[in-house]
């Protein structure tokens, strides 16, 4: 199956995460950003659109994460469709079936244009290497 990632919803998270993620999925909780944000519910947190996910990398939300965190984008097989039009939130575990990794190096200077184009990998197929930066993809959605 092949197609490029379109008409989906956007997770970002730490590389380091993915190995977890590509097990278990995705899962509420309450991470460090949203303690600091006062939530008390355990949800997954996404971006209904890349422009977002763009938007928000430029704007310097990638300081929230720890200084030199290397962060992945993930792209989730849920359609944005009457969610709201920056965010949403789950509170059910998202499983691995519905993940598909874009890129294992995403930061405010990535080049976004050939990110938005580019085909993904399941997040069951990850594998990280010493120097992974864009994944061999197939495609999601």
């Amino acid at each position: 199956m092949r197609s490029p990632h379109a008409d989906c919803l956007y997770h970002l998270t730490p590389v380091m995460n993915l190995a977890a993620i590509s097990v278990d999925g995705l899962i509420p909780q309450v991470g460090p950003r949203s303690a600091r944000a006062g939530e008390v519910e355990p949800f997954v947190h996404c971006y209904s659109a890349f422009e977002v996910v763009e938007r928000k990398l430029k704007d310097g939300w990638a300081r929230e994460f720890d200084a030199g965190e290397k962060l992945a984008l993930l792209a989730i097989n849920l359609s944005p469709r009457g969610a709201h039009p920056v965010e949403c939130a789950y509170g059910v575990p998202l499983k691995p079936h519905l993940l598909w990794l874009v890129t294992d190096d995403i930061h405010a200077g990535s080049d976004f244009a050939a990110i938005r184009v580019q085909e993904c990998l399941m997040i069951k197929d990850y594998t990280p290497t010493a120097d992974s930066v864009t994944p061999t993809h197939v495609a999601c959605r």
